[in-house]
């Protein structure tokens, strides 16, 4: 179950257009943090390439500070987990993803699974020794309180656990449980450990129990320090150190009015979208056959409120005034992407499902998804120099948020058709619209973009992005 720091987390990820697939790392399983209002977390998103990102600030009285690891669709067990210089890197994506996460997509389980299943008995067998010496490395070593976790928390539960079930794997079978460990002393070491580390305090005596314990473990299960020392050097030769991409820092601020307050000061009839910056709203307006937007602004948050007639013709294109033109019909927008709040707006909203076919709807998103990849919409649109290819062409003179625009249009239009071709329905939204969480390829598009607005993504990774995407409509 998701505690309320992860609903947290996720939230934050939302609001930037970030989808999570886990939480990993130490801290992992209950989010155990110093101080009750810190959330100090990493969080798994998927992508195309592997990237490492901070999230720094304030949310919610919450302060905040965790790291997205972004890392592709069909991930290596071998590739290397990133760490900071001049630390030497001592544990894969695969160990990462098997043991110190706490994932709760289906389609993302699927994935870890299959990668294991590249994982031979035997090999899980050497990864368990090699554990063992990574943690035995660190108690030799040992002057900090997070040297003592580092062992006993995050090594010793998982190479135990794979000596005598190598088949498990917890970050599925046990995403809520804070550790593996079923040995009471080890239970009791751990408990010790984590403590201390809370008090930043190295204690000499534990640190001692702890070497004991990993003496009595070896004796147990007759492990010898020569298959350690051969365990370690056939692991550590397949490792590959993949070049991560790090990125500067997103910072975010508490704002002066959450997304909820706002929207109960504007009373809208449809929640259209809500982001960190921007909050979309429609609203019925006193014009009866014209819709025109209004701009305001909360803080550093910006409200769009585009007003719309009671009563329209379900092919009612808007011109709007103090507006972007419209490229579809209004009856589309809101049957696809908006949560009705007002009883009106209930209304108008089963009236229209009554009248459209959404059939069209589908063809109709295929087409604009074209549109914004070729740049052959017709000209009253205003797509085609916004289009793929316009901007792909000039990529070098262009912030890569430009590039995202189009691609992010694509995306869109394309996740919504696959759905209601899928399920035959409109998408429903729990609380704010967002893109429809069809397949994994799609959802890791979604936060290629998303990176990419934020100013931290690459033209190489949206270039993979639009020929994704690409395949999507055409099927090459």
């Amino acid at each position: 179950m998701k505690n309320e720091k992860y609903e947290i987390l996720e939230e934050i990820l939302s609001l930037f257009g970030l989808t999570s697939f886990g939480i990993y790392g130490s801290e992992a399983r209950g989010v155990a943090t110093p101080k009750p209002y810190e959330i100090d977390s990493n969080i798994l998103i998927g992508g195309f390439d592997y990237g490492k990102y901070l999230i720094e600030g304030k949310w919610r009285n919450y302060d905040v500070h965790f790291t997205l690891l972004k890392i592709p669709i069909v991930p290596d067990f071998w590739v290397s987990y990133p760490t900071v210089p001049p630390q030497e890197p001592f544990l894969t994506i695969g160990m990462v993803l098997a043991f110190h996460s706490a994932i709760y997509n289906d389609e993302w389980k699927h994935i870890v699974v299959t990668m294991l299943n590249d994982i031979a008995y035997e090999e899980r067998q050497e990864i368990a020794l090699y554990l063992l010496a990574i943690a035995e490395r660190f108690l030799e070593k040992a002057k900090r309180p997070k040297d003592i976790t580092r062992a006993i928390v995050d090594l010793v539960p998982y190479a135990e656990l794979w000596i005598t079930n190598p088949d498990k794997i917890p970050s599925i079978e046990n995403p809520d449980i804070y550790s593996v460990a079923t040995d009471e002393r080890l239970i009791e070491l751990i408990e010790r450990a984590v403590e201390r580390k809370r008090e930043n305090i190295f204690d000499e005596e534990l640190l001692k129990e702890s070497k004991n314990y990993m003496e009595d473990l070896k004796l147990q299960y007759t492990i010898t320090d020569d298959e350690i020392k051969e365990a370690e050097t056939k692991v550590k030769r397949k490792f590959i150190h993949y070049p991560y991409t790090f990125y500067d820092p997103i910072i975010i601020d508490e704002p002066e009015k959450y997304p909820e307050e706002i929207i109960e000061q504007y009373q809208p009839d449809y929640i259209l979208a809500v982001s960190y910056h921007d909050i979309d709203l429609i609203k019925f307006g006193e014009k009866k056959y014209l819709a025109y937007v209004e701009q305001y602004w909360e803080g550093e948050t910006r409200i769009d409120m585009l007003y719309i007639p009671e009563e329209f013709d379900p092919g009612y294109m808007p011109v709007v005034v103090g507006g972007k033109p419209f490229f579809q019909p209004l009856s589309y927008l809101i049957l696809t992407s908006s949560v009705p709040v007002s009883e009106k707006a209930l209304t108008l909203r089963k009236m229209l499902k009554e009248k459209i076919d959404i059939r069209d709807i589908i063809r109709y998103y295929y087409t604009l998804a074209e549109w914004w990849y070729f740049g052959n919409a017709p000209e009253e649109y205003d797509i085609n120099r916004k289009s793929w290819i316009k901007r792909y062409s000039r990529r070098f003179e262009l912030p890569i948020q430009k590039l995202a625009v189009p691609l992010h249009r694509m995306h869109e239009f394309i996740s919504k058709a696959i759905y209601m071709e899928r399920t035959g329905t409109y998408p429903e939204y729990e609380q704010y619209p967002t893109i429809p969480q069809i397949d994994y390829e799609l959802t890791a598009c979604g936060n290629e973009i998303s990176l990419a607005f934020l100013g931290r993504n690459n033209i190489e990774v949206l270039t993979r992005v639009a020929e994704s995407l690409r395949y999507c409509i055409l099927g090459y």
